[in-house]
């Protein structure tokens, strides 16, 4: 994908899915969005894998070993930059649709993020303004 095509697709995706207090981070459960991202992070402001945490959000019953496997498999992100899992009760009456690998949040780590966050959202809202003029 070229530059300015990835670094504008990744502002959207960060603007529709990303954190917007306190932590540079991006949270979804479809793999391509999450490949996305990773790739965002890494071409568009050099951080690779080794400088992201992952969190997943997982139902009751789910494998969190394999699970954790299967996004560190796909993201690159070490294993040990994941840390715990929430894992939602049996029997809440919430959403019974359970997503087979559940939904993992991805926060960029180190100095410098809560400045990284400003500069996307501040790409968002340029967008927005050439976008709706």
């Amino acid at each position: 994908m070229d530059y300015n095509a990835l670094k504008i697709a990744g502002a959207m995706l960060y603007w529709a899915e990303g954190t917007k207090k306190k932590s540079t981070a991006i949270t979804n459960s479809d793999p391509r969005v999450i490949q996305l991202s990773i790739s965002w992070f890494k071409k568009v402001f050099d951080i690779g894998p080794e400088r992201l945490n992952a969190h997943l959000h997982i139902h009751y019953g789910n494998d969190e070993r394999k699970i954790k496997k299967y996004w560190a498999g796909l993201t690159g992100i070490p294993l040990g930059n994941f840390g715990k899992s929430f894992i939602k009760p049996k029997g809440t009456g919430h959403r019974t649709n359970i997503l087979p690998n559940g939904i993992i949040r991805i926060r960029v780590m180190g100095i410098g993020t809560e400045n990284l966050r400003h500069r996307i959202l501040a790409w968002t809202e340029k967008i927005y303004q050439l976008a709706v003029t």
